[in-house]
């Protein structure tokens, strides 16, 4: 492989990764807790292309016999092709968050699926400093909630809209995603909303203020949000919610 080629590609990629940290939109695909890796990786792949070139000299005399192995060197280019090709993807493409689109194949959840530190009432966390997420109510209900013992409880969230076929008129989800590591163990996590009269569409980010009744809607057992006022907003820099 080109020993000019090889560096290159360590700089694009040190470079692309180094766009999505300053722009933020490095949080589309990974758990915050984990960007400072993304930075020690920026600082590696540009100290490997840095390698490359000053040690090029070194690098020929050790690599003279290469070109007498022409299987060897086609391998090379198809390793780095393999690489070179999402990069070049990933600078033509605008990363974007995970949406309603992402819910196809997987299953929404209103209950915990996971161990946590159960809230016995959200909205007396919330404070100028914390929001009170759907999370946060996610969590309170536990697996098998109660919903009288939540009802008149005030709630003020975010998210997009999901409509489900099974659910009736003027009732459907406001959902985020709960992100572990990374997008690839995304799980939807939604409140259920009854909001006659507003008119909103799939996969709009809007905040929902109400109160939770002790009825249900459908065959999900979480508690009902009867919504006082739906607000149309534009999505979060950081859509996703961490655990």
């Amino acid at each position: 492989m080109s020993k000019t080629f090889k560096p290159l590609l360590l700089a694009g990629l040190a470079t692309f990764l180094y766009q999505r940290l300053v722009e933020g939109t490095i949080l589309f695909y990974i758990n915050r807790r984990f960007v400072w890796l993304i930075w020690v990786a920026v600082g590696a792949l540009l100290l490997i292309a840095l390698s490359y070139i000053f040690h090029r000299s070194a690098q020929e005399h050790e690599h003279g016999h290469e070109h007498g192995h022409g299987h060897d060197h086609a391998l090379s280019w198809l390793t780095a092709s393999l690489v070179a090709l999402p990069l070049l993807l990933g600078w033509m493409i605008a990363p974007q968050p995970l949406g309603m689109a992402a819910l196809v194949n997987r299953e929404l959840s209103t209950a915990p699926t996971f161990e946590f530190a159960p809230a016995a009432n959200p909205a007396q966390q919330a404070s100028a400093e914390r929001e009170v997420t759907i999370l946060d109510w996610v969590m309170a209900f536990g697996p098998h909630p109660d919903p009288a013992a939540f009802a008149g409880q005030t709630a003020d969230v975010t998210g997009f809209v999901y409509r489900r076929p099974d659910l009736p008129p003027d009732t459907w989800l406001v959902s985020r995603f709960l992100v572990m590591c990374c997008v690839a163990d995304a799980t939807p996590i939604s409140l259920v909303v009854y909001a006659p009269g507003v008119t909103v569409e799939d996969d709009m980010w809007v905040r929902v203020r109400g109160q939770f009744a002790a009825e249900t809607a459908g065959q999900i057992p979480t508690p009902l949000l009867i919504a006082d006022e739906v607000t149309p907003i534009e999505p979060p820099a950081q859509p996703y919610l961490y655990y």
